[in-house]
């Protein structure tokens, strides 16, 4: 209990003051709790939720949600796709399942890099190269939201690696069934 008055008294406003501590909290988090509560309830943040797809919708998603999205994107495709548990991934952020002979053999991977509107450079896509080569998987897929630098798209090409940037990614919902597309929206 004197912990709590302690921490009321902390938050009011000094005399003369503009912001409270709780309005400079909310200023700079205005995704996350503030010292007092959550800012976006449950039934607010599905006001939030975009209308339709767009660049704008890829390039603001969460690194999270951006992962889940790539593998249900496979799934929408009909490829069994998986995605790693959080922590250390080793490089893999999803893994795909297509060897009917060996159902549970991940056959490719994605790394998937959630960065808006920033380049990818070759080095992350070296590195799924040498985990292609490591876990001896032959089909390697790098989705991001921006752009990859031209020395990326030359090594990814050259390794068997497929590049999906954002305005692929959002071809490729687009042209899925009203229905798909909307289900993946609505992750």
């Amino acid at each position: 209990a004197i912990f709590k008055l302690i921490l009321r008294f902390a938050r009011r406003r000094p005399a003369g003051s503009q912001h409270s501590n709780e309005e400079k909290w909310t200023a700079r988090r205005p995704w996350r709790t503030t010292p007092t509560g959550p800012i976006f309830t449950p039934a607010n943040t599905l006001d939030m939720r975009p209308g339709k797809w767009g660049l704008a919708v890829l390039r603001d998603m969460e690194w999270k949600r951006f992962e889940e999205l790539c593998a249900a994107y496979c799934q929408e495709k009909g490829i069994r796709a998986s995605t790693t548990s959080l922590g250390a991934d080793g490089g893999v952020d999803v893994c795909l399942y297509e060897d009917l002979s060996d159902p549970q053999r991940c056959t490719g991977i994605i790394q998937c890099k959630a960065w808006g509107e920033r380049f990818v450079g070759v080095k992350p896509v070296r590195e799924l190269r040498g985990v292609m080569a490591h876990k001896n998987i032959e089909q390697g897929f790098f989705m991001a939201p921006g752009s990859f630098s031209e020395d990326a798209q030359a090594f990814a090409a050259s390794n068997s690696i497929t590049l999906i940037d954002g305005p692929k990614l959002l071809s490729l919902i687009e042209i899925l069934p009203p229905d798909a597309a909307q289900r993946l929206l609505d992750l």
